[in-house]
């Protein structure tokens, strides 16, 4: 049996997901125990087993997240960062130390209170390593302006208007070269 490291929320993590992290070495397989029947992945296409090992399972590494999202590691930081939405954070999860909390005010850098959900969402890597993010808070997908290895809410706009208008939550993105 191959069990995987991932922070878990209570529904666990799609097939995708785990392969996503499987694919970019970010996860890193080791021998356990048999898991339990909630840490098994479970297939819906049988396409998938030509590209993860059959035999994986799910460790939950931390929990206690409101809704946890954007999973990406980060070579720079050895490290897995991940959005907790509703509280406007984003967390940072690595070997060495576990989970921290890596920056807060992620996704709402305004000051008036705002209905709805403020935080990140999904999170990506430009071609030059910065941090991408998706915030509903903002409205908008921006880049981290601070250096990963000192993070503040310091963010410039990427995009935040389509065919003139602004968007609602922005979401998941794929960087494209």
């Amino acid at each position: 049996m191959r069990t995987f490291k991932w922070i878990d929320r209570t529904i666990g993590l799609t097939a995708a997901a785990l392969l996503a992290l499987q694919i970019a070495g970010c996860v890193e397989p080791r021998p356990g125990p048999e898991p339990e029947a909630a840490s098994v992945v479970e297939r819906f296409a049988p396409g998938l087993d030509r590209v993860m090992a059959t035999d994986v399972s799910v460790d939950t590494l931390a929990e206690g997240f409101s809704w946890s999202e954007g999973p990406v590691w980060v070579p720079a930081l050895n490290g897995l960062l991940f959005s907790d939405v509703p509280e406007d954070r984003i967390h940072l999860w690595t070997a060495a130390g576990g989970e921290r909390v890596w920056l807060d005010h992620a996704g709402y850098t305004g000051t008036e209170p705002r209905q709805g959900e403020n935080g990140p969402n999904g999170l990506l890597l430009d071609s030059d390593g910065h941090l991408v993010v998706c915030q509903h808070g903002d409205r908008r997908v921006a880049r981290l302006v601070s250096p990963l290895d000192n993070p503040a809410p310091e963010f410039e706009t990427v995009v935040a208007l389509y065919d003139g208008a602004r968007f609602n939550s922005p979401n998941d993105a794929v960087y494209r070269s």
